[in-house]
């Protein structure tokens, strides 16, 4: 009895990890007035990408055929108001999933058996009016690459109909508002450490031009390390918003560097004797 535990706790590991689905990843739809939980394509891309690596060498699918299936005739009347037959008719999608097993670099694929997706293609509306959907084989398509995925467990929570139960869907609901919310606490994070990174890398590099425009031996050379600094350093960060204020301190800030530096370089010797030493603090 043990042992047949142990067995189905393996078999089921990888679905028991993939199968809860974050209610933000979900929405309700309505399908010939018939209420289902639909799930986030992407999300469910984002899973498996997460488990077997890149899209198109970790994992994908491949595609196997394509075709239609109509309906019985309907009568409706055109704008004319003369009768007019229309078939319905869905578009249909089968793929096959794959993934390498084992790790993205892994040299055995498995290979799932097909999966069809369905989409209406042509249809009467509850107006009376032919309505043909121009995007039906993207949704087909997409419809069959999740059913395939959900056989591994990815969002099988949705299609075991468990979001049909109000307080399971809250309860997921608030699970992905949690995600969403530490996932964005962690993005404000790295925001916040790369302006300080960015403001840091600012003062650096001015801090290196005004030590070289401090050892200028002539106007013209001052100048130029002045015209640089402000070229290579400062008008682009002023481009920064999380820049733009130090950026336009320190471009004022060197400006009254430039004209204390020329003033010693063009002041007589003694003059420059008792100045020396004497700079400017930096605001």
């Amino acid at each position: 009895m043990i042992r047949r535990e142990v067995i189905e706790e393996e078999a089921l590991a990888l679905w028991n990890e993939v199968e809860a689905t974050p209610g933000t990843y979900t929405k309700q739809s309505s399908v010939d007035g018939h209420k289902q939980t639909a799930i986030n394509a992407h999300y469910m891309v984002k899973r498996a990408t997460e488990l077997f690596g890149p899209i198109g060498y970790g994992w994908g699918w491949d595609d196997v055929d394509e075709g239609f299936d109509e309906g019985e005739p309907q009568v409706i009347k055109d704008a004319n108001g003369e009768p007019q037959v229309v078939r319905p008719r869905w578009h249909w999608y089968r793929v096959r999933v794959w993934y390498r097993v084992g790790t993205p670099d892994g040299d055995q694929i498995a290979r799932l058996p097909t999966s069809r997706g369905i989409t209406r293609e042509r249809y009467v509306t509850s107006k009376g009016q032919v309505y043909i959907d121009t995007e039906a084989r993207k949704k087909s398509e997409t419809d069959a690459v999740k059913r395939g995925l959900s056989r591994l467990g990815i969002a099988a929570d949705v299609y075991l109909g468990l979001f049909d139960d109000q307080d399971y869907a809250a309860i997921q609901q608030a699970v992905g508002a949690d995600e969403r919310a530490e996932a964005k606490a962690e993005r404000d994070g790295s925001i916040q450490e790369k302006r300080e990174a960015d403001l840091a890398t600012l003062n650096d590099r001015y801090a290196d031009h005004i030590g070289c425009m401090a050892e200028a031996k002539s106007v013209r050379e001052l100048d130029m390390l002045h015209a640089r600094l402000f070229r290579k350093v400062l008008a682009p960060a002023q481009q920064i918003p999380h820049l733009n204020e130090r950026a336009t301190r320190l471009i004022a800030n060197a400006q009254k560097r430039r004209d204390t530096y020329a003033q010693k370089l063009e002041a007589p010797p003694e003059e420059l004797a008792g100045a020396k030493g004497d700079t400017e603090g930096e605001t």
